[in-house]
């Protein structure tokens, strides 16, 4: 191994991260808002009721680059949020559901 690429491998224990609550906001909306519980959290509902979009967002604001797919509910939201927690930290991050081109 050539001295350029060696480096110090630092290894750490994984800390926990606990989802707390997904929303959408917009101007003159009320936040549409999704509630974790530490634990497993399971989403259930009939066809058509935003499982799938629900996941979609928390890939999106997860860094996934894909949009989720518009759906009629969804109009007049602007930005995602989440919020969680490692290790009793708490962290909230948004991102824009608008698309940029």
């Amino acid at each position: 191994m050539s001295q350029n690429y060696a480096r110090r491998l630092v290894v750490k224990k994984m800390k926990r991260m606990t989802l707390l609550k997904l929303a959408l906001s917009g101007e003159g909306k009320e936040d549409a808002v999704l509630l974790f519980e530490k634990g497993l959290n399971v989403i259930t509902g009939d066809s058509d009721t935003g499982k799938t979009y629900a996941f979609q967002c928390l890939n999106y604001i997860l860094g996934a680059e894909k949009l989720p797919k518009p759906i009629v509910e969804a109009r007049g939201y602007t930005t995602i949020s989440l919020e969680f927690e490692i290790d009793n930290d708490l962290y909230k991050i948004e991102r824009s559901l608008i698309n940029a081109n």
